[in-house]
């Protein structure tokens, strides 16, 4: 059974995602770590949960009308 929500991204990867370039999206990370998703630290390796990074999506929408 795959849960692809649970896939776990890198940085590069989870920027892409969201449409930004990973040297932003590790900016942000690390001057305001509360405006963007949750990172998972595995030793030194980050990685970012694709469920996570799709709420974080959905919350800052704008112009756009909620989903039922």
């Amino acid at each position: 059974m795959d849960n692809f929500g649970d896939r776990l991204l890198t940085t590069a990867q989870a920027a892409e995602y969201v449409a930004m370039s990973a040297s932003t999206f590790t900016t942000k990370r690390s001057r305001a770590p509360w405006t963007m998703p949750p990172p998972i630290k595995i030793g030194r390796c980050v990685r970012y949960r694709l469920s996570a990074l799709d709420r974080w999506i959905d919350a800052h929408r704008e112009g756009e009308p909620p989903e039922d």
